[in-house]
């Protein structure tokens, strides 16, 4: 099953189609011949979003932002997440306008890239599967497992 066996995420995969600006962006991405992910469920490597395009063998985070991210409150955001992915994560996160990414978008992926040293690409680069995070449990998750568990203990009266 994909996405980790996560029900929502598959209908988020199938419902989610993206924005023109983030289509046309996909094909100057493709092109770069290095594997990327869209819309990458953040939730199974420890983090609550989904990144508009992640290039796991680079570390590098596209994000395409609409008008709404002119807005102060959108800004202070989209600045907490970036600070979140590149510092705790290691992530480097880059950012182009829908208008950039829908004018030129080949030449605006090249000059996110250079901004972070990934341009020209470096021809030393890891596995996927070495470059991917490990998945992790959603906490929620191993709390209820947790939970579970000792209730379970407590039945068989074991009192550890």
């Amino acid at each position: 099953m994909a996405w980790g066996g996560n029900i929502m995420a598959m209908r988020w995969g199938k419902l989610y189609k993206g924005t023109p600006a983030e289509l046309v962006l996909e094909d100057a991405v493709a092109e770069l011949g290095v594997p990327y992910r869209t819309q990458f469920p953040g939730y199974l490597y420890g983090f609550r979003f989904f990144p508009d395009f992640v290039l796991p063998t680079l570390g590098v985070v596209i994000e395409v932002d609409d008008a709404s991210h002119t807005r102060a409150a959108k800004r202070i955001a989209d600045l907490e997440r970036s600070e979140y992915l590149e510092d705790e994560k290691g992530w480097k996160v880059v950012r182009c306008t829908n208008e950039e990414a829908l004018e030129r978008p080949r030449e605006i992926v090249r000059e996110m890239l250079a901004s972070v040293g990934m341009w020209p690409l470096p021809t030393s680069r890891p596995k996927l599967k070495d470059a991917l995070p490990k998945t992790k449990k959603c906490p929620r998750k191993v709390k209820r497992e947790a939970k579970s568990a000792d209730r379970q203990r407590r039945r068989k009266g074991d009192t550890k």
